[in-house]
């Protein structure tokens, strides 16, 4: 890791990450070295004050380590810049060592995959599964569909009776209830619903 700097602020993060002996800390003065040096240093993080320098040499070096982390750190303000363009809260010095510690290792090959994985899951989870039919089955399903319109369009029709067509007016006297027509006409839009289904199988097999 390397502190970029000579600035408060960078003093002040490279004490108190000392107190974590997996970290390594090498402290550069400007001007930081050529982009080949700071390479062969082969640092996993740079730390550098955004208000007072601009780590040129660093940013050359992410076209060939693109794992390479910058981390710019202001006073004035209490949040912490990723080279990536997002922004994360550091109030603590923990969190800035979460942050590190969160990167991927150079051998750590199913990093990605596995959070990839992880994503193909869940979008898989939310998907509506498509229900396939046989020939058959949907050649049946229409039927009982069409069947059950004949049906109920012919209960409509008894309920409510043509004018002038004796033979339909005395299966049922007096009309039929409110409840009965409700049902019938909650029928036919379910039949129709069940066709519509049918048809839509039937376009994509």
């Amino acid at each position: 890791m390397l502190l970029y700097g000579s600035s408060l602020i960078l003093g002040t993060v490279g004490v108190s990450l000392k107190r974590y002996p997996h970290l390594e800390i090498v402290s550069l003065t400007p001007p930081l070295p050529a982009t080949e040096e700071v390479g062969a240093l082969m640092p996993d993080v740079i730390i550098f004050d955004v208000e007072a320098a601009r780590p040129e040499s660093a940013i050359s070096l992410l076209e060939v380590r693109p794992r390479l982390l910058l981390i710019g750190i202001g006073p004035s303000s209490d949040r912490m810049l990723l080279w990536s363009g997002q922004h994360s809260r550091a109030l603590t010095m923990q969190d800035l060592v979460q942050a590190i510690n969160s990167l991927p290792g150079p051998s750590d090959a199913s990093f990605w995959s596995l959070h990839t994985d992880r994503l193909r899951q869940a979008v898989a989870a939310r998907t509506p599964i498509l229900v396939s039919f046989t020939r058959q089955q949907r050649l049946a399903f229409a039927v009982a569909a069409l069947g059950l319109c004949v049906v109920l369009l012919l209960g409509l029709l008894l309920a409510n009776p043509i004018p002038n067509a004796p033979l339909a007016g005395t299966a049922v006297s007096g009309g039929a209830a409110p409840q009965m027509e409700l049902l019938i006409a909650g029928g036919l839009v379910l039949g129709a619903m069940l066709i519509g289904v049918w048809l839509r199988h039937s376009r994509r097999h």
